[in-house]
């Protein structure tokens, strides 16, 4: 049995949703029956867009699953390119959520609230504990705000803070945004790709390389020797292309 690829989690976003697109047509499709199964038409150079395809999720994912569960060495030529798809498919939806929370506008703003739910939250779960009058709802918006942390850990492979305890210890972002609860605050690597995600989105140069400059010299200050092995924040330069789709460039 084949495990199934990861899930196309975040893919109903709407098209105001803050996730980045890959511009023009990315992903390749190349079987006539899977252009048939997620009706399109082959095009000359057999390229198509994410937002051609997404329409077709619903018929993509029952078929994957099915083809899953049984031995790779036996799929047909059509089974494996309905399989190649939906690897490109969930690769493109990570690359997408590298920065970017689905349905959050501004990863700063939304880490600042999601530290101040939870504290509240904890605040009423005291309350609850202690028998006293206590705000549900209070706890149910930590608690969703959460579950959105802990679903986009699962999209994004960007990892951010070193942890002191070796070069295999980094942890993701999402990660470290959960991390700050029990710190205090937002690490200095956290707020400094925060702000690298939202000043891209936002097209602001000076904000994204400010971003980037701020990373540097706490890497500088705190961690020169992933900087000088060429661990992290190596490649990190102002007006380089840090991201998947173009740099910021002045």
């Amino acid at each position: 049995m084949t495990s199934l690829p990861a899930p196309l989690l975040g893919s109903q976003s709407s098209p105001s949703s803050p996730q980045w697109r890959i511009p023009g047509k990315s992903i390749l499709i190349h079987h006539d029956e899977v252009l048939g199964l997620i009706g399109l038409s082959r095009e000359e150079d057999k390229a198509y867009s994410f937002d051609q395809i997404q329409p077709s999720f619903g018929k993509l994912e029952p078929e994957a699953e099915r083809i899953s569960n049984t031995e790779s060495q036996t799929w047909s030529p059509y089974e494996k390119a309905l399989m190649r798809l939906t690897r490109n498919l969930s690769f493109y939806n990570r690359l997408k959520h590298t920065l970017a929370q689905p349905g959050r506008d501004h990863l700063e703003s939304e880490f600042t609230l999601f530290l101040a739910s939870v504290d509240a939250a904890l605040a009423e779960a005291e309350k609850k504990n202690q028998s006293q009058e206590f705000s549900t709802e209070v706890i149910d918006t930590a608690a969703l705000r959460m579950r959105g942390i802990l679903q986009w850990a699962t999209l994004t492979s960007i990892y951010t803070v070193p942890s002191g305890k070796g070069e295999d210890t980094w942890r993701k972002l999402p990660d470290s945004v959960i991390d700050a609860i029990d710190e205090g605050g937002l690490h200095p690597a956290t707020l400094a790709y925060a702000r690298i995600g939202d000043a891209y989105r936002a097209d602001d140069t000076s904000a994204f390389n400010s971003a980037v400059d701020s990373y540097q010299k706490w890497l500088a200050e705190n961690r020169p020797i992933f900087q000088k092995k060429g661990l992290c924040g190596s490649d990190l330069q102002p007006h380089r292309p840090i991201l998947p789709l173009h740099g910021r460039s002045t």
